[in-house]
């Protein structure tokens, strides 16, 4: 999931416009980066702009969390 589709799945859940959306985004994901070890952050940045490949790293990480794995 790239950070295109994580807007338009929190503005079709929370009934948000896709502006709103695109903030509420920004907000979380930038809190998410500060918590990162700096090693991470790079990798977490790749992942959401949609070129994070493979399930090793933050990738595998993420994925994990939301209970997916690469098809």
């Amino acid at each position: 999931m790239d950070k295109t589709e994580l807007v338009n799945l929190v503005s079709s859940k929370a009934g948000l416009s896709q502006d709103q959306a695109a903030k509420a985004v920004d907000t979380v994901l930038d809190f998410i980066k500060q918590k990162l070890p700096p090693e991470l952050a790079g990798q977490f940045d790749a992942l959401i702009s949609g070129q994070g490949g493979g399930a090793g790293g933050i990738m595998g990480v993420v994925q994990g969390l939301f209970g997916k794995k690469d098809q």
